[in-house]
């Protein structure tokens, strides 16, 4: 500014263009919705938070989520059946009040649990294990699973049962 005060605290504005930055208020930070910024902690001994998730992540995110429908399908006729029953209470409750309660209710406490874990997958876990790691360990579990069911669905067929 030319004419600045004589008691301005500030010193006179010595610049010889215009500031040339554009700042749109409503864009000003657009970056995070579509691109993000961090891949990953910054330091190696950093366990933080990621903005980009890598692609076999988000692949095992929804392979899981796939294999939990499968699992409570599985269930469902297994249960029909007669041949297993339903361990955990809460679950078993929902299958005799409403089947449809009960797959709703799997489906969201499945999908909650494993954004969590996307989002946390750089954390580490006590101190040691990445969430990463624990994740794939799920994926692994559900494998198990579903190939155990399976064997049950041959059991049954191979008896002369139904589905």
């Amino acid at each position: 500014m030319a004419n600045a005060s004589r008691h301005s605290p500030f010193p006179p504005e010595r610049r010889l263009s215009i500031d040339r930055r554009r700042v749109n208020p409503l864009l000003a930070d657009y970056r995070w919705a579509f691109r993000g910024r961090r891949r990953g902690p910054r330091r190696e001994d950093e366990s933080g938070w990621a903005d980009i998730y890598d692609a076999r992540l988000v692949l095992t995110m929804l392979a899981i989520l796939m294999l939990s429908g499968l699992d409570a399908g599985l269930t469902l006729s297994l249960l029909e059946s007669g041949v297993v029953w339903e361990a955990n209470p809460i679950m078993r409750f929902l299958i005799e009040h409403d089947v449809r309660v009960f797959v709703n209710v799997k489906t969201v406490i499945t999908a909650a649990g494993l954004l969590f874990m996307v989002v946390a997958s750089q954390a580490k876990l006590l101190g040691r294990v990445r969430v990463r790691t624990v994740l794939h360990g799920v994926l692994g579990l559900y494998v198990i699973l579903i190939g155990y069911e399976l064997m049950l669905v041959r059991i049954v067929l191979a008896d002369g049962g139904t589905f």
